[in-house]
């Protein structure tokens, strides 16, 4: 978060209340996305790294796996 304050505030000290949202799991799936009688299988793409790589000679390219979004896993 930025928070922005003034000279004197960083030297005397600032007192300021922020909200953090917080992460709470769904109870139907805990949070994969998978919908009741399925469930997150190792995406067969990137093998779970959640990045495929293309290389062409001496140049190598990382980019984030089209198949599963850089998750890792796919929903069977």
């Amino acid at each position: 978060y930025n928070m922005e304050i003034t000279l004197e505030e960083a030297f005397t000290g600032k007192t300021a209340q922020i909200h953090v949202p917080a992460s709470i799991s769904c109870t139907e799936c805990s949070g994969s996305g998978a919908k009741p009688g399925t469930q997150p299988v190792t995406c067969s793409m990137c093998n779970g790294h959640g990045k495929v790589r293309a290389t062409q000679g001496f140049f190598s390219i990382e980019r984030t796996c089209p198949q599963c979004q850089g998750r890792g896993q796919t929903i069977k």
